[in-house]
């Protein structure tokens, strides 16, 4: 799936493929028939699921719909609960089912359990992103195997480009203080996003390297270190094969941040030189007197208290040099802390 989608195509391939769902649901009524609709943005189902509607309703057959109650949901117990028997059932939601800490609890449903679905007696689709597609039909190969279909739905352009600008808009410091479900929430929107930024055009890569490295950050504020540093790592090799100076040197410093925090400081550091030389090349003031911060806690954990003070000194003049205030008194009661130390 592409963002090279123009209107026109988006259209054709979308009704092309809701007509082709819209056969099976008529010769699968009354019968188990399972099926996958393939959708990265959640936002365009609503009008989709419409339109079948429309074209299924001269024939007597009535769409229903379930959402899955999450992480610790009992998969075939709440379709099962699901009125409208021999009915289309449209199935929501299995991505919450799949945390990023656990997802083969969910899968183990789907794969162990893959006969008692036969007892559902009605088509049965479920409306996923792609990468959970993936995660089934690798992870779960013989309930992968009764499929009937795959029917795929793209977004335009401008739909997938909003998604992505109202993302990367969100603050760091907001997204880390949302809860763990809503983090999960929020990796499971960006996998989904991810999928739709694939390509080599220079606006397609550098929007996934955006869009890996935000992912990084919330794997790492959920303690998943590899995954992290695996985004990270992505994240980092399309910044330097764009050449984007910038984008390197502040992903090195999230590495840096990754390494401390699994208690490599010494791979940490060198990381950390490597980002603050690069800012120091290109003037960001701003981006410096950070990276300085950070250095000067990361000695400080390994009670290089003089190093730390001095880092932390640089670090404070630069904050207040450019005008910020409450950055340089933070840094002040880091230093008054670190002089009670020497």
């Amino acid at each position: 799936m592409t963002t090279t989608t123009s209107p026109d195509a988006m259209i054709d391939t979308n009704e092309r493929e809701l007509l082709a769902m819209a056969r099976m649901l008529r010769r699968g009524t009354g019968t188990f028939v399972l099926a996958f609709a393939r959708l990265n943005v959640p936002a365009l189902r609503t009008q989709l699921v419409a339109t079948l509607r429309d074209v299924l309703a001269p024939f007597a057959i009535t769409i229903y719909e379930t959402t899955l109650s999450g992480r610790d949901a009992d998969i075939y117990a709440e379709l099962a609960a699901t009125p409208g028997q021999g009915h289309p059932l449209f199935v929501y939601g299995l991505e919450s089912v799949m945390p990023s800490t656990d997802p083969y609890r969910a899968l183990g449903q789907l794969n162990e359990r893959r006969g008692r679905y036969q007892q559902l007696a009605r088509p049965v689709v479920f409306w996923v992103p792609e990468y959970v597609l993936r995660l089934i039909a690798t992870k779960a190969p013989d309930f992968w195997a009764w499929r009937s279909g795959v029917y795929d739905f793209v977004a335009d352009r401008a739909t997938v480009g909003e998604m992505y600008t109202r993302e990367m808009a969100v603050p760091y410091h907001e997204m880390m203080n949302l809860t763990h479900s809503e983090k999960e929430a929020r990796i499971r929107l960006l996998m989904a996003l991810l999928d739709d930024y694939q390509g080599d055009d220079v606006t397609t890569s550098a929007a996934r390297s955006n869009v890996q490295y935000r992912l990084g950050e919330i794997y790492k504020e959920l303690g998943q270190y590899a995954q992290a540093e695996q985004l990270y790592r992505q994240s980092l090799a399309t910044a330097e094969a764009l050449g984007d100076r910038h984008g390197v040197a502040v992903t090195q410093r999230a590495l840096a941040e990754l390494y401390w925090l699994r208690g490599d400081y010494a791979q940490a550091e060198q990381l950390y030189h490597q980002s603050l030389a690069a800012l120091e090349a290109q003037g960001d003031r701003r981006e410096v007197a950070v990276t300085l911060y950070n250095l000067a806690l990361l000695c400080a954990e390994q009670a290089r208290f003089a190093e730390a003070v001095e880092l932390l000194t640089k670090s404070r003049d630069l904050f207040r040099q450019i005008g910020l205030e409450k950055d340089a008194s933070e840094a002040d009661a880091s230093l008054a802390a670190l002089t009670a130390e020497l």
